[in-house]
């Protein structure tokens, strides 16, 4: 992470903005930075760093940032019950201040913010960012306008696929039915990750997975280390539990980008590299 720093310190409000995607009807900016600027590996007192340098660069005054443990579970920033606090760059624990990296005690593998709650607690829409970190799980995306909430779901395998837990459900469903949120109305915008041409499963969880799905979701790995092993189309099982839970397919955006066949820009655990990229959504 010491590596990172000098790196991040040269970023420039224009190269990051460069970096920028419009989504969700061009209400919001996507970010996912990799390769091109670092790795942004969230580790220890270090992890609020690129995160914090990156938002000043762009005029955030805070972002909320997750810490990701496949509990399917999403925390909302203004939500009391939550402990929400700031992450010093020094590692240490404070409550809301002039701005920063707001995490939860609590892990969650989701986030949410509602824009009316945010108001009220003086922090307007445009000051505040969702960010997290992958590499390789695809991120969903998505804003609800009768709630005017926006949130970011980590949708790796183990969020979307229950396996043996009874009373359990996915992180898409736990949202909707935690925050009475109307899949009709969202407008879903999911990131790029992993896909079928290089996420080769050959282990115990492949027949369960399609057992469970269906055959349709697998498939072969054609590139990559995992060429020629059995394959599970993330993407695809994700556009279908979106659409199955009332998601109008015409509100989804699936970014066809592979992390792992993008070498240049994406880190990729599938090829044994440890880093992580960056993801950022900002309103516009």
């Amino acid at each position: 992470m010491e590596q990172l720093k000098p790196q991040l310190e040269k970023f420039t409000k224009e190269k990051i903005e460069a970096k920028e995607k419009p989504i969700l009807d061009n209400r919001f900016k996507f970010l996912m930075l990799g390769k091109d600027f670092g790795d942004f590996r969230p580790l220890g007192k270090d992890m609020s760093y690129d995160v914090a340098t990156v938002s000043e660069k762009l005029g955030i005054r805070y972002a909320f940032a997750m810490s990701q443990d496949f509990t399917r579970r999403t925390a909302s920033v203004t939500d009391d019950s939550e402990k929400v606090y700031v992450l010093g760059p020094d590692g240490t624990k404070k409550r809301y201040e002039e701005g920063g990296v707001l995490r939860t005690i609590d892990k969650a593998d989701g986030m949410i913010v509602f824009f009316d709650e945010l108001k009220k607690l003086g922090i307007d829409r445009k000051e505040f960012a969702l960010a997290a970190y992958n590499a390789d799980c695809p991120f969903i995306i998505g804003y609800e306008p009768e709630k005017d909430a926006l949130f970011m779901l980590h949708s790796g395998l183990k969020c979307l696929h229950v396996k043996g837990e009874e009373g359990k459900e996915t992180i898409f469903r736990q949202l909707i039915a935690k925050y009475g949120l109307n899949p009709e109305k969202m407008k879903i915008y999911v990131a790029p990750g992993i896909r079928d041409c290089c996420y080769g499963k050959n282990d115990d969880e492949f027949p369960d997975v399609m057992k469970h799905w269906g055959a349709e979701f697998g498939s072969v790995a054609t590139k990559g280390k995992r060429k020629g092993q059995p394959s599970i189309d993330i993407p695809a099982m994700i556009q279908t539990h979106l659409e199955e839970n009332g998601v109008p397919s015409g509100n989804i955006e699936m970014d066809p980008r592979c992390s792992a066949c993008d070498e240049e820009s994406f880190w990729s655990n599938v090829r044994g590299e440890t880093g992580r990229n960056l993801l950022l959504v900002r309103t516009m």
